[in-house]
């Protein structure tokens, strides 16, 4: 008989390495001895006939991968999804004359308590796997990642927690995990980029405000 020197399995019993050594007089190995002695060890699932034909092209062989199983994968995290934007855009409006108005071309969005600001996805459950022995493997879910506590003005929705819902009236400020409402619009520069700014609340202006542009708001202007 051919000498079946190892198979030997992983750790995760998903793959399965085969060495093969000369017989020494007795039979040569051939497919249906190497796939008995596999099942011999109950090895049944993910056999690479390819793999077993490469290990008998010659009469040695060692460490070939025989057997694999299927990884479980893991679901993915939960995802976060806008439901409001911080402000509509519009191209530049032409008057009669074509004449181009670059200036009130934003409008800063304003949200009233109770709006829908965020929806979180529920996490994925990934798909199952299955080793050598034909055993399931049982999946990994996602994560279920929690709204972030730095945001201001809004709260987890009571009926449903995957929502989040604004509590006071204010523009909402997107962030990765959650939406703050704020009654303050913070602006950088206030220029062509921004045009007039029209705000229901106070404007903070960090640096320069561009000759040209207005800014009105119903509360102060910094």
């Amino acid at each position: 008989m051919f000498n079946l020197s190892n198979i030997e399995v992983s750790d995760d019993d998903l793959q399965a390495f085969i060495s093969i050594s000369k017989p020494y007089g007795g039979n040569k190995a051939t497919e249906a001895r190497i796939v008995a002695a596999l099942k011999n060890q109950e090895i049944t699932f993910g056999i690479d006939k390819d793999a077993l034909a490469r290990a008998l092209e010659s009469e040695v062989c060692s460490n070939i991968l025989i057997a694999q199983g299927i990884k479980p994968s893991t679901g993915k995290s939960s995802k976060f999804k806008p439901l409001v934007s911080e402000q509509i855009s519009w191209a530049p409006k032409i008057d009669e004359h074509g004449k181009a108005n670059y200036h009130d071309i934003n409008e800063f969005v304003i949200v009233e308590p109770g709006t829908e600001l965020m929806r979180r996805s529920l996490p994925g459950k990934g798909k199952p796997g299955t080793d050598i022995f034909g055993k399931v493997i049982l999946s990994i879910p996602g994560e279920l990642l929690p709204f972030s506590g730095e945001t201001l003005g809004s709260k987890v929705s009571e009926q449903d927690h995957n929502l989040l819902l604004a509590t006071v009236k204010g523009h909402p400020v997107i962030k990765e995990r959650g939406v703050s409402v704020e009654n303050v619009l913070i602006l950088n520069n206030v220029g062509l980029s921004t045009g007039n700014v029209d705000f229901d609340g106070s404007v903070c202006v960090n640096e320069d405000v561009a000759d040209g542009v207005k800014i009105e708001a119903s509360g102060d202007v910094t």
